[in-house]
């Protein structure tokens, strides 16, 4: 059953539509999200340069954010040029600036607490959202659960497997961020794994 235009199941069908248009009419681009997810995979297979990559991914990012719609912002700096925010958007009344990283390891605990001093520097209804495509060190998390301060209960945490999940459109990006929203509500927890519920049959909006 289709659960409206978010739902994961009409976005695939929607793709598969135009792609089966541009196939039968070369003259016609593919999906956008299907150029991203071309695009991604490119830069995963053959660009090893962290820095680089953490570029490219904001880039990505911004990307994804217009594809659903969203109101975007491109990467700034504040605080006569001693912060650098890797962008933003607005979904669901809140502003979310983002932090974009792609290096080869597991991100660190440091780094989160970094942009922990971002989203503090920020407004009261900003969230933040930090994505790692290689993950978060093993404590990453637990330790953000911990530290009781405002801004770090404003932060959610999103890996490659879920950017994939979107790119793949098993989810949608609204979708993936309600779901993480809501669960750093109830739950208190900053990592919600889409990807492994998506694997045990959840169903999202």
């Amino acid at each position: 059953m289709i659960r409206g235009k978010s739902d994961s199941l009409y976005l695939q069908l929607c793709d598969r539509y135009h792609d089966i248009v541009a196939e039968r009419d070369s003259s016609l681009p593919m999906s956008p999200m299907r150029r991203l997810r071309e695009d991604y995979l490119e830069q995963k297979n053959f660009c090893e340069e962290p820095r680089r990559r953490g570029k490219i991914l904001e880039g990505f990012l911004r990307r994804l954010a217009s594809i659903a719609d969203l109101k975007v912002t491109k990467d700034f700096t504040r605080s006569q040029g001693g912060e650098q925010i890797d962008g933003g958007f607005k979904y669901d009344g809140y502003s979310f600036i983002v932090e974009c990283k792609w290096e080869v390891t597991p991100n660190p605990r440091n780094e989160v607490n970094v942009f922990i001093g971002k989203v503090g520097n920020s407004g009261g209804m900003t969230m933040g959202l930090f994505i790692s495509i290689n993950g978060y060190s093993k404590h990453c998390a637990y330790e953000l659960q911990r530290n009781n301060d405002s801004a770090s209960q404003r932060i959610i945490l999103m890996d490659g497997g879920e950017f994939e999940a979107i790119l793949d459109r098993r989810i949608s990006f609204s979708a993936l961020l309600e779901a993480k929203m809501d669960h750093l509500s109830l739950e208190g927890e900053h990592f919600y794994s889409v990807t492994n519920a998506l694997k045990e049959g959840s169903r999202f909006k």
